[in-house]
Formats: structure tokens, sequence, C-alpha cells
């Protein structure tokens, strides 16, 4: 496979695409965060719409798989999230995030488009929100994840305009996975 499918794997073709009602895989969630992102139904069916089993994309994000992380936030500005899907989304990346740590999270977040990073930067600032407004959230973003931060607010044009390349990591693509055609890396 060439360009983004270099690095990532079909999800439909090798069952890892999701279904609203059910999931479709066999892959064994060992992570506490994967297990329960199998209860978020309404996130489940948006990132189903999309051709996305998320407990699996959530799994393999914890694994450190690049694909996985990379797919994990185009899903922010990719998939039609809203409510309480977006909300479980929000929550869920923020805790990935955390665990493999902001060197992992940055690196996938330079191979979004400034259309993609957005999003990514929305749902952070939602879930460091509280009720210290957006700079009290954005502070707390550039404290815990210094280099994720920074591709996000040149993104959002705060220090100088985006460089991003939108491709997948290790791509010639255009950072942009077609309905059924969403991948992951194994790898």
């Amino acid at each position: 496979m060439g360009g983004v499918g270099s690095l990532l794997l079909l999800l439909v073709a090798n069952g890892l695409g999701g279904e609203a009602e059910s999931r479709t895989t066999g892959v064994k969630l060992r992570h506490k965060l994967a297990k329960e992102a199998v209860d978020y139904r309404d996130l489940n069916a948006m990132a189903a719409a999309t051709g996305i089993d998320y407990p699996v994309v959530v799994e393999l994000a914890l694994d450190g798989k690049r694909g996985a992380i990379f797919l994990l936030l185009w899903m922010a500005g990719n998939a039609s999230l809203d409510g309480a899907g977006a909300e479980g989304y929000s929550y869920t990346m923020v805790r990935v995030a955390r665990e493999i740590g902001d060197k992992a999270i940055g690196e996938a977040a330079r191979r979004l488009d400034r259309a993609s990073l957005l999003p990514v930067r929305d749902a952070f600032l939602f879930e460091y929100g509280g009720d210290g407004g957006e700079e009290a959230a954005a502070e707390g973003g550039r404290r815990d994840f210094p280099t994720l931060w920074s591709v996000l607010e040149k993104a959002a044009g705060e220090q100088g305009g985006a460089d991003q390349t939108g491709a997948a990591p290790e791509s010639e693509g255009d950072g942009k996975a077609k309905q059924g055609e969403t991948r992951i890396d194994s790898g």
C-alpha cells in the first residue's frame, strides 16, 4: 500500500469498523478507557457512521499505535460529533493523551491539517474549560501538553499561522481518509 495505506490498515477490511449498535471486531480490549468507551452509545454510533470502532481506536492509541493516535485526533474534525458523543470524545481523548504523553500526541497532531486541528483544540478547551474561561483552559493545555499545544496554537493562528502538511504520518496523502477508508497502523 502506498501513501496513507503504508502506515494505516483499512479498518473496515480488517474488521475494525464499527456499527451503531454493536462492536464488529474481536480485538480484545485491555485498557480501562477502551472498555469504558464501549458504553458510549452516542459516541460509538457517531464513530460508526465514519466506519470506526471507537473502543478499538482508543485501545490501539493507548498501545502507542501512531495511526490510531492520528485517527483519534482526526475524528475531532471529521466525525459528526455532538452532544453526549462530543463530551465522551473529549473526555476520552484527553485521558488517552495523558496516558500516551505529550510527545506522542503532539507528533500525531503535526500530521493533521488545520481544519482537523481546530476541533482538537476546541475539544481540549472544552475538557479543560470549567469555570475559568478560555484562557484558563488554554493555560491548562499548555502546561500539560506543551508540544501538542504549540501545534494547536499555530493552527489557531495564535503564533504565526499553521505549518501543517495535512498528511497522515509518513504519507503523501491529504490527511483525510474517505468514508469507508478509515485506517489504523499496526505498528
